[in-house]
């Protein structure tokens, strides 16, 4: 029996014309995504973050829903 094998799409996400890298997100199949913010991104005095629903924080965060709310227009 053949097994469908998970597929995982890592996207880099880049700010302004300058193309300022912030962090990278995370899309799995069966409608799961996750975000980490960029190390030098967390600490740049220009910080931001890029969605309410994204704390300023090391590491991969997970979204209550399948998307954060800001990324969610990126979506195919």
């Amino acid at each position: 029996m053949a097994t469908k094998q998970a597929q995982r799409r890592d996207l880099d996400v880049h700010l302004g014309t300058e193309g300022r890298l912030i962090g990278r997100l995370y899309l799995g199949s069966g409608k799961r995504s996750a975000f980490r913010y960029d190390e030098s991104w967390l600490r740049d005095p220009r910080f931001f973050t890029v969605s309410p629903d994204l704390q300023p924080v090391s590491g991969v965060q997970h979204p209550q829903g399948v998307f954060f709310r800001a990324l969610e227009d990126t979506a195919p």
